[in-house]
């Protein structure tokens, strides 16, 4: 198996065979406990617009969506994931659009496969990934995907480590991640928010893309 990791948006839209896009604060957590508590698909998009006109055609859709971390007015929710895993999405669309996340995952097109991964799903993600020839991990990053974030790298060397048989060490790249957490986290994630993310193979869930569409 060749492993490599691609960072940012460069390496999303250079991504081959089956990737997995990571974005830990917060889109792809956020993807998989939505998926995780029921939700039948996540839509993710680009824009405002693109979002009310998909709820226009099904009313009944949840948008969630932030930009630079602040909700998007005309959306019902922010991209808490805390706040996430307690709504009820049971049978229900959710339409996400944030300034990273699902930025990159839109922006992937050489892929045999897209998945999600986040630490919640890192073991899942991997076991999804392990009989593939040739897999691309792409953390994305901030600043629409322009700057490196020390949690989607560290989220995909834990990754790597598991395809690769070799010890995780989570302890020490949580705290790696701890340390070097920036006011940006601190101001746009409330405290339980990181620690939600930072929580190792609590889901099973592994989201992919197809078409349009993430389902699990």
């Amino acid at each position: 198996m060749k492993v490599s990791i691609k960072s940012l948006l460069k390496g999303a839209r250079e991504a081959r065979g089956h990737v997995a896009l990571i974005d830990v604060f917060t889109s792809t957590t956020l993807i998989a406990t939505l998926l995780d508590r029921g939700a039948t698909e996540v839509v993710p998009v680009r824009s405002v617009r693109e979002a009310m006109a998909i709820r226009a055609g099904r009313p009944d859709t949840i948008l969630m969506g932030e930009r630079w971390g602040k909700k998007i007015p005309s959306f019902d929710h922010n991209t808490s994931c805390v706040r996430a895993s307690t709504l009820d999405v049971a049978d229900r669309q959710v339409v996400v659009s944030t300034t990273n996340g699902t930025l990159g995952i839109l922006s992937v097109e050489k892929a045999d496969r897209l998945f999600l991964g986040c630490f919640r799903n890192a073991a899942a993600l991997a076991q999804r990934l392990a009989e593939a020839d040739e897999v691309t991990l792409v953390p994305i990053g901030l600043a629409h995907g322009r700057i490196r974030a020390i949690e989607d790298e560290l989220c995909a060397e834990a990754v790597r480590r598991y395809l690769l048989g070799e010890d995780v060490g989570f302890a020490a790249l949580e705290q790696r991640i701890r340390r070097d957490l920036s006011s940006r986290v601190r101001n746009v994630s409330r405290r339980s928010d990181v620690d939600y993310c930072l929580e190792l193979n609590a889901v099973d869930i592994v989201p992919e893309l197809r078409g349009k569409i993430i389902r699990a």
